[in-house]
């Protein structure tokens, strides 16, 4: 067993979410991004969908009122609020960091798919969107001095004291050895 350096925040993931989450914690201290695996395998690199959001011409309020109808009422609005007022936002952050989404005419290339009652589902290459995501997050997330990426380790426990998660412990897939890393947050 070996101990590793504390950070002040382990991101456990290295998809669109913990390289998301490691892009806004890298201004606020140290962080250190973690995945089983080679770094960026995990399965955002393979999804294929679009991204739903309501830009240009279209309204949030009827995204909001979609998705929730597309849910058949098993979508927590609360969350499906987030998505529908922020998704806007971070899709131009997206395209602001370099996203190369796909275009028509001169503009974006929006498709009408599922319940949604307008086109507004963006792609990027086709069926390459979590690729690109990905790809666009994690060169953003390389530009911040306070990131560090370890890969090949594979969590096998949190360490919880008083109620609060103040680490983990991992496996190295490479050398079989185990580890404990300690951070003031991990974010799952």
């Amino acid at each position: 067993s070996f101990q590793m350096a504390h950070t002040d925040f382990l991101i456990l993931g290295s998809g669109i979410a913990g390289l998301r989450a490691a892009i806004a914690l890298g201004t606020e201290g140290r962080g250190t991004v973690v995945s089983k695996g080679q770094l960026l395998e995990g399965s955002s690199m393979y999804a294929q969908g679009g991204v739903a959001v309501a830009l240009n011409d279209d309204d949030i309020h009827l995204h909001r009122d979609d998705t929730l109808k597309a849910g058949c009422g098993l979508s927590r609005t609360e969350a499906v609020d987030v998505l529908a007022q922020e998704g806007p936002h971070s899709v131009e952050e997206l395209i602001h960091w370099g996203a190369q989404f796909d275009t028509e005419n001169d503009g974006w290339a929006f498709a009408k798919e599922a319940a949604h009652s307008r086109n507004r589902v963006m792609r990027a290459g086709g069926d390459a969107t979590g690729h690109e995501i990905v790809r666009t997050l994690f060169r953003e997330a390389n530009r911040c001095p306070n990131i560090t990426w370890k890969d090949r380790l594979f969590v096998t426990d949190l360490i919880v004291e008083d109620g609060i998660c103040r680490g983990i412990t991992v496996l190295d897939e490479s050398t079989r050895e185990i580890a404990s890393m300690r951070a003031r947050a991990v974010i799952l």
